[in-house]
């Protein structure tokens, strides 16, 4: 599931939230209650963030031909396909509550 083209459409489809989140807050009239709108949008960046340095680091794999490296480098992206997922699971918990 989780390859340099999954990655690819996820960036994409965080990018497209955002700039929808975007639009929504310039669209909105001046009496609108925007914090949730815009902490959901700090949450999507921050996603979108974890998404890009995850698709850097596979990149990098790529490239590796010592093994011992590769092992290391491919530990690295495992590590931060996690942090992305506790990264979405706090998002899911917060949208819950709210």
């Amino acid at each position: 599931m989780w390859n340099p083209d999954y990655v690819k459409d996820m960036i994409t489809m965080k990018s497209d939230q955002v700039s929808d989140k975007d639009a929504f807050i310039r669209e909105a009239d001046f009496n609108r209650d925007l914090v949730e709108v815009v902490n959901s949008r700090a949450n999507l960046l921050a996603q979108l963030t974890a998404l890009e340095e995850i698709r850097d680091e596979m990149a990098k794999c790529e490239e590796m031909a010592d093994m011992n490296a590769y092992i290391a480098q491919k530990a690295l992206v495992y590590t931060l396909i996690e942090s992305y997922k506790s990264i979405n699971a706090s998002t899911s918990v917060a949208t819950t509550l709210s």
